[in-house]
């Protein structure tokens, strides 16, 4: 960006020029393969990606992969796909800390039980005016994508809820129904 301000009939102020650097998001949605460090692709996996602003959270808004802008309604948030080869690109991030929320896993694989948290830290060379970003994720550091993996399986039912409750009042029914009929018992057998 350059700037500079005209002011009167001839006064101006000189040039003066500003960078601002944004980063690509790069994803790498995988599977295990066969082999000890193979990563299959996955594709067809859903994400969103928010960042905090306080206590509140603001989604990435985008149009063929490029910020536009942010909004505060999940609803509204941009679903990023994995394609055929895994990947999934997000251009027009600062740097900064943003968590990665996985909407829809592909199919047959179980989706993430919680956000990933992605911290983008930005490193500058002055001399070259070159900048790259890398990514801090579980445990990873300077990372050039953030690799996230999916199991295939099925995954167990939650336990405790309504499922259980209603478990409950029926066995106390049951339990009231044997202590009544205990008792008409006792009491047909005294009268006799």
């Amino acid at each position: 960006n350059e700037t500079w301000l005209n002011y009167g009939n001839d006064g101006h102020t000189t040039h003066d020029t500003t960078r601002t650097y944004v980063w690509e998001f790069k994803i790498f949605k995988y599977t295990k393969g066969s082999g000890e460090n193979e990563k299959t692709p996955l594709q067809g996996a859903e994400f969103i990606l928010y960042k905090m602003n306080g206590d509140a959270k603001s989604y990435v808004v985008a149009s063929e992969g490029k910020l536009t802008g942010w909004d505060s309604d999940e609803s509204k948030a941009t679903k990023f796909t994995s394609n055929k080869d895994g990947n999934i690109s997000i251009t027009g991030l600062d740097a900064g800390t943003y968590y990665l929320k996985e909407t829809k896993a592909p199919d047959g694989y179980n989706m993430l039980t919680g956000d990933v948290t992605v911290t983008v830290t930005k490193e500058y060379n002055e001399s070259t005016n070159i900048g790259t970003a890398h990514f801090d994720y579980n445990g990873a550091t300077k990372a050039d994508q953030v690799e996230v993996e999916n199991n295939a399986g099925t995954t167990l039912p939650s336990t405790g809820g309504m499922g259980t409750t209603i478990f409950y009042v029926v066995g106390g029914g049951l339990m009231a129904v044997a202590v009544v009929l205990l008792v008409t018992k006792k009491r047909m057998e005294n009268k006799r």
